[in-house]
């Protein structure tokens, strides 16, 4: 995967981050090994032993990070740490999930350079069965789409306006804002300001009447109609 120049607001990102990697045996979600990686190459990984005492100092080692990173972090790993130990206090904290941005960052083609095997997320690595380096090619991953959003707002800045303020819509919205922030240079949008765009990204692709229903339940809209305007934006 190439990765793109890192800016000084990206820099400041991805060193906010502890990357996590389970690897799990599907016949009893069994954790087999994990990784956390911090940006710059720090790390803790568990590859076997006492998983509680492992999963402790994970614990420990992610305390300083503002944020978790994942790639389906939040439908695969998350619930597998919660169910070994709900009392993690990384488990409180914001979450980035690369593959829910992935969509949003390269419409065309969400997947492509990302997934091998679209059911369970796994990273195209060539290291399947590693998560120390899964959890590391998370942070190329977060490169690129942040420079991927990036290169949207130069081209189509109301889809990329629109995108923030639905993609942040829920109350654990505070890693993927920060992912915005990092490729607009911009907060989230004002509701009205996400209205207005949405408007024009519509219109002429939408039934009128239908395009004043989204935009006055804005507010729970969220994902599908973000996933929606970006593949849109391409589709035609």
């Amino acid at each position: 995967m190439q990765t793109n120049p890192k800016t000084p607001q990206l820099e400041t990102l991805l060193g906010q981050c502890v990357s996590i990697d389970l690897e799990v045996r599907p016949k009893d979600n069994r954790i087999l090994s994990f990784a956390g990686v911090r940006y710059g190459g720090e790390s803790v990984v568990y590859r076997g032993g006492e998983l509680g005492r492992a999963l402790a100092e994970l614990d420990r080692f992610a305390v300083a990070a503002e944020f978790v990173l994942g790639h389906n972090f939040i439908y695969f790993d998350a619930p597998q740490l919660e169910a070994a130990n709900p009392e993690l206090r990384l488990l409180k904290k914001p979450v980035l999930d690369t593959l829910w941005l992935n969509p949003l960052a390269f419409p065309r083609n969400p997947y492509h350079h990302l997934v091998k095997h679209y059911h369970d997320g796994r990273l195209q690595s060539g290291h399947i069965n590693d998560p120390e380096q899964d959890a590391k090619l998370v942070f190329e991953v977060l490169t690129n789409q942040i420079n991927a959003l990036a290169g949207i707002e130069k081209n189509d800045p109301d889809l990329n306006r629109a995108c923030h303020f639905l993609a942040t819509s829920a109350a654990d919205r505070h890693g993927f804002d920060a992912a915005f922030i990092s490729a607009r240079g911009a907060p989230r949008p004002a509701l009205a300001d996400a209205q207005t765009a949405i408007h024009k990204l519509l219109t002429g692709k939408a039934c009128a009447s239908q395009i004043e229903k989204v935009i006055d339940d804005l507010q729970s809209a969220g994902w599908p109609l973000a996933y929606a305007l970006a593949w849109i934006a391409v589709a035609g």
